[in-house]
């Protein structure tokens, strides 16, 4: 089993807490902050790389500098494209997991495989008709998550106070 100090599970119980009250009370601005953080990234390393190429003329580093600007640029602009490709991209994924299910369904006849077929067709088309409702929702289930699973490393905390006390 690992041995985790105390101090490495107060600084996991604080980022899992604030990551998870993050992500279920402001979503939208996580979801920009993303952006702009991958827009500033990608910007950085295509200056950084055409400064490289004007002074090594290596070219190689202008063809990575141009793709580098032109990402930081396409996803500028088109954030709001990308957040709703997310879902859309699931819900093809979750279709043909539907698809699988119900050959397996037909195939060995179990009312499982028949269930979990109708359950991905539904979500699929779910996160397909609604794509942003259900990248929120998905961030806000995830926050919730991260809450609740804070808790285990408060509990850690406090068995690794309870082992010094015993020593």
């Amino acid at each position: 089993m690992l041995n985790i100090s105390k101090k490495n599970y107060v600084i996991y119980f604080i980022i899992s807490l604030a990551l998870g009250i993050l992500l279920t009370f402001t979503t939208e601005t996580f979801l920009s902050t993303v952006n702009y953080g991958l827009v500033s990234i990608f910007l950085i390393i295509g200056v950084i790389e055409i400064i490289s190429f004007l002074i090594n003329k290596n070219n190689s580093d202008v063809i990575l500098g141009t793709i580098c600007i032109w990402i930081s640029l396409f996803l500028y602009a088109y954030y709001a494209a990308l957040i709703v490709m997310i879902p859309v991209v699931l819900s093809l994924y979750a279709v043909i997991l539907g698809i699988f299910a119900l050959l397996k369904y037909m195939d060995k006849k179990g009312k499982f495989y028949l269930i979990m077929s109708l359950f991905s067709f539904i979500i699929g088309i779910i996160m397909l008709i609604k794509p942003y409702f259900t990248i929120d929702i998905y961030l806000k289930i995830l926050g919730i998550y991260l809450i609740l699973s804070s808790s285990y490393y408060i509990e850690e905390i406090f068995k690794s106070k309870r082992k010094e006390k015993k020593n």
